[in-house]
């Protein structure tokens, strides 16, 4: 059916006086960071077919997701510690280390199937999105890669620096899996202004107190 109404030329549905940019600052305005995720195969993602095995994804929350592939160019620009709770899709996040809840979580996240992680969350620019993004590594193989991606920041000069993430095949005798592999990067990318990322560094290291979303969190914690 033909739209009844004919507007005019010089009529406007949306304000001239704002730009793309403004717009999308607004929609996107949260109190919580988007996220990169290697999504391996017990991902909920991956068994929907949202996002494929060993691809990492660009998170907005459990139904928006966008497949970034098996490499990813990132600048590393921030680290914090962080426990999380995930209890029934409700997902509690620690970052106070003077917290009882941080060390009980932490405590916790050596046993199988308790819910809860202990590790290193990251704060990343991908340049490919624009857009800054949490990366956190808690499970065993990512702990383990996580002193490779904190070496890319020159934390003496507090200057960022870039890595390009991939992924391998990891396997023992009775599994396999996805894990990280921090490389060097050599492709050159735009950077955030300096306002942006000073304003990205100030919520990432003042994050709400307590902080509980309802998101997918999944990791490869067993191994």
């Amino acid at each position: 059916m033909e739209n009844a109404l004919t507007i005019p030329e010089n009529v406007s549905l949306v304000a001239p006086k704002y730009t793309e940019e403004q717009i999308s600052s607004v929609a996107a305005a949260s109190d919580y960071f988007k996220r990169l995720q290697l999504m391996g195969a017990n991902s909920d993602a991956a068994k929907e077919g949202k996002i494929q095995m060993g691809h990492y994804a660009f998170v907005t929350d459990k139904e928006t997701m966008k497949d970034l592939g098996i490499e990813v160019d990132v600048l590393v620009c921030g680290m914090r510690l962080k426990a999380m709770q995930i209890d029934d899709g409700d997902v509690i996040n620690v970052y106070d280390l003077t917290n009882p809840d941080f060390d009980r979580i932490r405590v916790l996240s050596g046993e199988s199937d308790s819910g809860c992680l202990c590790g290193l969350d990251f704060l990343l620019w991908l340049p490919s999105e624009q857009s800054f993004a949490t990366f956190y590594m808690a499970s065993k193989s990512a702990k383990r890669e996580a002193p490779a991606l904190r070496s890319k920041m020159d934390e003496a000069a507090n200057k960022p620096g870039p890595a390009t993430l991939s992924v391998k095949l990891a396997k023992n005798k009775k599994y396999s899996w996805h894990v990280t592999v921090v490389q060097d990067c050599t492709t050159e990318f735009n950077t955030p202004t300096i306002e942006q990322f000073i304003a990205a560094l100030d919520k990432f290291q003042n994050p709400p107190k307590p902080e509980s979303v309802e998101v997918a969190a999944e990791t490869d914690r067993a191994r």
